[in-house]
């Protein structure tokens, strides 16, 4: 689809978020986006109005046309200035009101015990809301960090399903070749079937085999569909749009050697989320309970995140290991390969077997795009925990 300025790309998906941002209620002035204009150059902004998808785009798209990361920004605008006292009293204020409407009911009305349920409910709901106001620690900044948070699992998200995008794509080959195993088997079969040397139950278990393998091939492309869709709808786009998906970085063993495990640990704990809203929440507590409860969260987040990220890191670096054994393999299946085409020259070997060593190859060529594109999997983990979503 070629690109028209402005109109063709992630506008559609979002245009009630998009009405809401517009004040004046003014077409499309505000379009998608969240960000002034002045906020990346032209060229930028091209490159994320039109309809190509890039990896290193990613984190910008979701920020500035993803539904649920507008609808956010939308949120914090009434929560902006908030203190965790305002927040408290809008606690106070709801309990209240409930209170307001209660009543006790006439113990001889026809509905009375119905209405002492909905009394007692009631009070209940007053409770709880009074004791939510008293325990709140929460203000603008608090909220801020939960809807950045949300914003960077997003973003990792995409990351994950633009890998998982590709991974399917390429995984289609698989099953491509195993559904020309079971036609080469079927053929097989049947041929021996015609010259006496194989039985009717043979060729039915061939004629299955073959089903189950299509069936697999279309679930697999049904499946890969599926991913399509959902990527792009998380970064603006609408379901229909012919969007073209770029190319996926390589992460290699160099890469990975240059990480320093340690300093990373304390830049996943500075840059942590959920840590930073509770040193937040922990700041604006009044009761020695809640302060009590808020410091050893932080306590056990602090050594979580540490054990998070190492452990990531451990992920990592086997998913090197791992492929360079899909890379042995490659290189076994050419040397089979090989070795099949001398014997297939010499009238040693069938062109069935040939075909088989052939598709061999192929699969382990899969193989080892799969696990290159596990690395960049492990990578994308590591990288989100060390700048803030490490678990705690």
């Amino acid at each position: 689809m070629t690109k028209k300025i402005h109109f063709n790309k992630k506008k559609l998906s979002v245009l009630l978020v998009i009405s809401m941002m517009s004040a004046a209620g003014s077409g499309f002035a505000a379009f998608a986006e969240q960000s002034p204009s002045f906020a990346y150059s032209s060229e930028v902004w091209a490159k994320l109005r039109d309809n190509k998808l890039e990896y290193d785009e990613i984190d910008k798209l979701i920020h500035e046309y993803n539904p649920t990361v507008l609808s956010n920004a939308l949120s914090y605008k009434d929560q902006s200035d908030k203190t965790s006292s305002d927040v408290a009293q809008s606690y106070y204020d709801a309990a209240e009101q409930i209170q307001n409407n209660m009543s006790y009911p006439d113990e001889d009305s026809a509905n009375y015990a119905s209405g002492v349920t909905s009394y007692l409910n009631s009070q209940i709901s007053y409770e709880n809301l009074r004791e939510q106001g008293d325990k709140n620690t929460n203000d603008s900044e608090t909220y801020k960090l939960n809807y950045d948070k949300q914003e960077a699992n997003l973003c990792k998200q995409a990351k994950q399903l633009m890998v998982n995008y590709w991974s399917q794509y390429n995984n289609l080959e698989t099953y491509r070749n195993n559904v020309t195993l079971a036609e080469q088997e079927l053929d097989t079969v049947s041929r021996k079937l015609a010259a006496g040397l194989a039985t009717e139950s043979s060729k039915l278990s061939a004629e299955q085999s073959l089903t189950m393998a299509k069936t697999a091939l279309q679930s697999a492309e049904v499946s890969l569909e599926s991913t399509r869709k959902s990527l792009v709808l998380m970064l603006g786009w609408n379901i229909t749009d012919e969007v073209e998906i770029g190319e996926l970085p390589t992460v290699n063993a160099d890469t990975v050697n240059t990480i320093d495990l340690n300093s990373d640990i304390e830049k996943a704990k500075s840059n942590n989320y959920t840590l930073k809203t509770t040193e937040k929440q922990l700041s604006n507590a009044t009761t020695s309970n809640v302060k009590e409860e808020l410091t050893q969260t932080k306590d056990t987040a602090v050594k979580n995140i540490a054990q998070n990220v190492t452990n990531l890191y451990d992920s990592l670096k086997q998913s090197i290991s791992d492929l360079d054994a899909a890379k042995d393999n490659v290189t076994a299946k050419e040397q089979e390969l090989s070795a099949a085409e001398h014997k297939k020259a010499a009238g040693m070997m069938t062109e069935s077997s040939h075909k088989k060593a052939e598709l061999a190859l192929d699969s382990a060529k899969v193989q080892q795009e799969l696990k290159q594109y596990a690395v960049l999997t492990a990578y994308i983990n590591y990288e989100a925990a060390v700048n803030g979503l490490a678990e705690t």
